[in-house]
């Protein structure tokens, strides 16, 4: 078993609340904890297959960095969290490879963590690593300033008897395949398929632990009459057993594509499981 698992996506939203449509009502998504802090507010909401999606609110701060990002950016994806067993080897593999480290926090036994700035590693992404001996979606709904279901505004939707929609891959462009697949394969310890091309994009997966999400990376064409996509998480892959009702802009190998989703700064890529 690996020493580091990939662990959560997080998506920096205005409200709670925007989630509960598109996440909750439509794939089923259980609201697991949350907590309302100066800094920012966290929430986690909980998928079939283990996956889970943190929700990122500003803070009740109105200069927190995440109304910052979001004045910026709008709704969209802020980080990927990967949990480690030793997050000081895992800190200093990174700093070895020339990656920033930033918000490094280690004085909390129970969580430590720190992330590693997008600007080295040059994935489009903030990378977290948490060293941690809690349940954080557990740890949030028993801790000072927990929120309920009911006043999170993700109160659950009625129960579909098959569960809740699996995440089973997430996607993101790259501007380099290689260095891309490096980071989370020597640093991160994923294991990578070898390369492949469709349509001029190059793409790879890259995965952790059999029960979670992958990560499909894909480079951006060399064609430079193309459009390019922004480097970074561009969709979410779910699979749910009923059709879930999402307007599809496009079909890409038996996935309906969606537009962005204004609300979340996302795309979602569907599929009847």
């Amino acid at each position: 078993m690996s020493d580091i698992r990939l662990d959560h996506v997080a998506l920096a939203v205005w409200r709670w609340s925007d989630a509960r449509s598109a996440l909750v009502d439509r794939l089923g998504a259980r609201f697991l904890g949350g907590i309302r802090m100066a800094e920012y507010s966290p929430c986690q909401l909980g998928f079939g297959n283990g996956m889970r999606v943190e929700l990122l609110e500003p803070g009740t701060d109105s200069s927190s960095f995440l109304a910052r990002f979001l004045a910026r950016s709008g709704a969209g994806p802020h980080h990927v969290t990967f949990k480690v067993d030793d997050i000081r080897v895992a800190i200093k593999r990174a700093r070895d490879a020339g990656l920033e480290i930033v918000r490094e926090r280690l004085d909390n036994p129970s969580w430590q963590e720190a992330f590693l700035h997008p600007s080295s590693t040059g994935i489009g992404f903030v990378i977290q690593l948490a060293q941690a001996d809690i349940n954080p979606g557990a740890a949030m709904a028993s801790a000072p300033g927990s929120v309920s279901p009911a006043d999170s505004g993700l109160a659950p939707a009625p129960a579909d008897p098959a569960g809740p929609a699996s995440i089973p891959f997430f996607t993101a462009t790259v501007r380099d395949l290689g260095n891309a697949t490096a980071l989370l394969t020597e640093v991160l310890h994923g294991k990578a398929t070898d390369g492949q091309s469709d349509g001029g994009v190059r793409y790879r997966e890259v995965s952790w632990q059999a029960d979670t999400a992958r990560i499909v990376l894909t480079e951006t064409t060399d064609d430079p009459q193309a459009a390019t996509p922004q480097a970074g998480i561009q969709a979410l892959a779910v699979t749910a057993s009923a059709a879930p009702g999402f307007p599809a802009e496009s079909h890409l190998d038996g996935w309906d594509v969606t537009p962005v989703l204004p609300e979340l700064g996302i795309r979602l890529l569907t599929k009847h499981r």
